[in-house]
């Protein structure tokens, strides 16, 4: 009897081509939106070794509902249990819903939420072009010394 290894789900990170694993380290999700009706919820992944924020899926609060219902429908199933006919159209029917929603949402808003999740980027390296002042937190080491070295020698 051949044992076959359990493949990991991996996606690899277009801005530096490492393969991240999938793990409730590295999935995310972020919330858009101040009116819980019209929230868009994120599902991305985080790559540890450059930050960039993969964008996976966008759900809004019903989607996000009716997955966890289809979820639940699921794991009955890969537990070896049969589900009734009933239970299947219902599954079935979750699926669709989901499939057509998640469309829409991704062609109205995944663009922006892309562009919402990685913006910390842009802000992170215009703080670090900046001449630090006294008093603030400097992220460099070398910089760091530099900045230390004047200090002391006032």
């Amino acid at each position: 009897m051949v044992k076959v290894k359990k493949q990991k789900h991996v996606c690899r990170c277009h801005n530096c081509d490492y393969m991240v694993p999938i793990s409730p380290d590295t999935v995310k999700e972020k919330t858009f939106g101040n009116n819980l009706e019209d929230a868009i919820i994120a599902t991305y992944v985080e790559c540890p070794v450059c930050g960039e924020r993969l964008l996976k899926q966008l759900d809004n609060e019903l989607t996000y509902e009716k997955a966890r219902q289809g979820a639940k429908l699921e794991l009955l199933q890969r537990q070896g249990k049969k589900l009734n006919d009933k239970q299947k159209q219902r599954l079935k029917s979750i699926n669709s819903m989901l499939s057509n929603t998640r469309g829409k949402l991704n062609k109205l808003y995944w663009d922006e939420t892309y562009q919402s999740l990685n913006q910390w980027e842009d802000d992170k390296t215009e703080m670090a072009d900046q001449e630090p002042t006294l008093g603030e937190e400097v992220t460099s080491t070398v910089n760091a010394g530099e900045r230390m070295a004047e200090y002391v020698n006032v």
